[in-house]
């Protein structure tokens, strides 16, 4: 009896015998309070399943509720169809007002009504994720607290974009057209077991029926260098067809200063970099989605872009007499590398409804394009103080990369009346070459070395299966979703140059669990687990070197492993507005990037190795405040220990210790009309312990003004951050007993100037709207 489930459909419809999609449907109990939440398809059905009792069923628009019905349940009910009033809101009926939670707790997941925040009034999605629970922004970064990678997807299809190329798509998304944010922590069997990385799932509300809109964004930005950019998005929706567009551009340039200080055993390295990146960026979208018929929606996704960041660097290596503090040695280099990066991204995808009850059949074929060309010049000018010499270098290092990746996914959601099944598969073949040059123009003229060059070839086949349950109880506090993943890979590296020939051919499984209880409506508890695999990125994989200046290098590995990861976290929810995290992680055979450096020898050698073992444990917390009318507050605060335990000989055995992180995102309204609104922003990080690397504090404050005009679609906005210059990287770390330094400052402090205006019509003509046949449609579907 406690699996025994009873199925209610229905159809809802208006006056005019239409259709209703998207409106409410509601289960109460005996004490009127709602027990489960449905919404209708584009046909207006529904269908609901439940266990056997005496309820009311209740049919809500709005936060206005249309219709009320007490029913008996003893069996499957099909109500038919269902005529209500969607235009009137003096009814008989009982109303009941309200809104949408603002954080809201998932088996699998927490979501962040959008709409229900006032932080994000006329701003975009960049905006949203500032404030999402659990997101940290920082230098334009975004960031999941514990996590040490991030993932964003747009109506549950992964994005490609990345870096400048990210922020400028989110920027152009505006906030008004976000349904809510989910973000999953620990994503379930149906995703792609890749990564110790959260996902982030931006959905986007419904085109509304014969529309159309289009938002325009401009913005400079003024930090040591300018930056300017602009964006477009257009929505159009008629009849069965759906288009969403969107195209930015963005130019201009940032500024960043590096230092390194090394204490070898007889002198000391002191180095600085100057670094000026120019950002040419040029990214576009288009989606188009046909309705078919009732059951059957057929689309086609493409973006691509196209970036040129270029840089010019400067730097500055000073060795020093450990003893008296004497110039040994003198090194200058100036480095310059040209970059043209080419990206494409096919998605065709198809949406089959097997059914009313929600078994659903979703295909995606996938084909993605990548194509990397770059130019790099340095040349160096050596004094040495003890011999007296001076010395000239100069090299050329030209590169090629194609990285070529075709998939194909299929997803399956079907409910059953005692369990819900979600089962899928997806295959991927991914294709890379590279091939590296380096010329060495000392002599004025180039000369090649091919003990310096490189092609290499990368092949990759994943084949992955996977299948989830979800299980509701009949008193609605307890569920319960259970999931498996298989995922074989067979990788084989190709070196031309030096015929060498890596192989890796493994199979895995990676379970999910998700376990939510719900005493009340004050708080709900859930506990997860999922095992998860960091796989190398294709560039490190390629054992080339690439020079910046003749002692320094950065060299591919090959031999590279996979890591896995198993995370656990408890978690706890309180009146929607308090999220308590408790979670454990632990990562085998890591690998990161290492600097080795050795007494007697200036060579500074950068590569990826598998090194560590490492464990991390923490306590996160999220608070919204909102109790003004006028100001609203997003609190997050980590604490976190981590400890590191290192297999190569040249890096600390273990290194262990604390870290914490506190952020505040306020907004305020000025007027009653909320049109005036401000913020401020603020977070520190404390000094901390990431693998072998020890990072000291750094901070920042931002804040900001936005005017609203013209009946609120024309956007006005002006921002000031990391206003005191506080945003600085420290770190040290000791290899090969000898102690580094390095700090890092982006030119984060800026002033930025923006405006958006978003117009549209609501009113497209449509001699089709209302079919000559809709009446009888309806009865041969009920």
């Amino acid at each position: 009896m406690l699996f025994s489930q009873i199925k209610i459909t229905g159809r809802i419809v208006n006056k005019d015998n239409m259709p209703l999609e998207n409106i409410e449907i509601l289960m109460f109990n005996k004490d009127s309070i709602a027990l489960k939440s449905e919404l209708t398809n584009h046909d207006g059905e529904f269908a609901i399943l439940t266990g056997k009792g005496d309820y009311s069923l209740g049919i809500r628009k709005f936060g206005v509720l249309l219709w009320k019905k007490k029913i008996e349940l003893n069996q499957d009910l099909n109500l038919k169809i269902i005529k209500v009033n969607d235009q009137e809101q003096n009814l008989s009926e009982v109303i009941v007002k309200g809104k949408k939670k603002l954080i809201e707790r998932k088996i699998d997941r927490l979501v962040f009504n959008v709409e229900n925040s006032i932080s994000i009034t006329g701003g975009d999605a960049f905006d949203a994720l500032k404030v999402t629970p659990s997101l940290s922004v920082q230098k334009d970064r975004i960031n999941m607290i514990g996590k040490s990678n991030l993932m964003i997807m747009i109506d549950d299809r992964l994005t490609q974009l990345t870096g400048d190329d990210l922020v400028n798509f989110l920027k152009t998304i505006k906030s008004d057209d976000i349904k809510n944010i989910e973000l999953i922590t620990n994503p379930p069997a149906k995703y792609e077991a890749e990564g110790n990385s959260g996902l982030v799932n931006v959905k986007l509300k419904k085109a509304k029926p014969n529309s159309w809109s289009s938002s325009f964004r401009s913005s400079y930005k003024q930090s040591f260098y300018p930056t300017g950019s602009l964006g477009n998005g257009f929505n159009y929706q008629k009849n069965k067809t759906t288009v969403t567009t969107n195209i930015n551009y963005t130019n201009g340039a940032n500024y960043t200063q590096e230092t390194q200080k090394i204490d070898y055993s007889t002198q000391n390295w002191n180095s600085g970099d100057d670094i000026k990146n120019h950002t040419n960026i040029v990214s576009g979208k288009i989606v188009v989605d046909y309705k078919i018929n009732n059951k059957l929606t057929l689309g086609l996704q493409y973006s691509g872009g196209n970036s040129k960041p270029n840089i010019n660097l400067r730097n500055l290596a000073i060795l020093s007499d450990i003893y008296n503090n004497a110039t040994n040695q003198r090194i200058e280099t100036n480095l310059y590398d040209n970059k043209n990066n080419i990206n494409h991204s096919v998605n065709i995808h198809s949406i089959y409804d097997i059914d009313t009850i929600g078994r659903k059949v979703n295909l995606d074929i996938d084909y993605f394009n990548y194509q990397r060309k770059n130019n790099q010049v340095y040349s160096t000018n050596e004094y040495n103080s003890i011999s007296n010499a001076n010395s000239f270098a100069s090299t050329n290092n030209t590169g090629k990369q194609n990285i070529e990746n075709y998939s194909v996914k299929i997803d399956v959601e079907h409910p059953l009346k005692w369990v819900n099944l979600n089962y899928g598969g997806k295959l991927s073949f991914t294709k890379t070459n590279s091939n590296i040059n380096y010329f060495n123009l000392s002599s004025g003229d180039p000369i090649f070395d091919s003990n310096k060059s490189n092609q290499f070839e990368y092949k990759e086949n994943n084949q992955a299966l996977y299948f989830s349950t979800t299980k509701k109880f009949a008193n609605s506090k307890w569920e319960v979703q259970f999931g498996l993943r298989f995922e074989n890979t067979l990788a084989i590296g190709y070196s031309f140059t030096i015929n060498q020939q890596n192989k890796i051919d493994y199979s895995k499984l990676f379970p999910t669990s998700y376990i939510t209880y719900s005493p009340n409506e004050n708080n709900i508890f859930s506990i997860n687990y999922g095992k998860r695999i960091n796989r190398p990125k294709y560039a490190i994989l390629n054992p080339f070197r690439e020079y910046s200046n003749p002692y320094s290098y950065i060299e591919g590995n090959p031999f590279l492993q996979p890591s896995t990861t198993h995370n656990i976290s408890f978690d706890h929810t309180f009146k929607n507005n308090l999220n308590t995290s408790i979670y454990y992680s632990i990562e085998n055979n890591g690998f990161g990037v290492i600097t080795f450096i050795n007494n007697g020898s200036l060579n500074q050698v950068t590569t990826s190795l598998n090194y560590y073992k490492s464990e991390s444990m923490g306590l996160n917390e999220s608070y919204v405040y909102n109790k003004y009318k006028g100001w609203e507050s997003y609190n997050s605060a980590n604490l976190s220990y981590t400890k590191t335990v290192s297999n190569d000989l040249s890096i600390e055995k273990v290194t262990e210790g604390f870290g914490a992180f506190i952020s505040s995102n306020n907004s305020f309204i000025f007027n009653e009309s909320k049109t005036f609104l401000g913020s401020l922003d603020f977070y520190y990080v404390f000094p901390s312990t990431i693998l072998n690397s020890k990072n000291k504090s750094e901070y920042s404050t931002d804040f900001g003004f936005k005017y609203l005009t013209l009946n609120k679609l024309l956007v006005l906005n002006i921002s000031f951050n990391d206003v005191f210059r506080t945003s600085k990287q420290r770190w040290s770390q000791k290899i090969n007993n000898i102690n580094f330094y390095s700090t890092n400052y982006e030119d984060v402090r800026k002033i930025t100037l923006s405006i958006s205006y978003k117009l549209g019509n609501n009113k497209l003509k449509n001699k089709e709207t209302k079919e000559s046949n809709s009446e009888e449609k309806g009865r041969a579907t009920n």
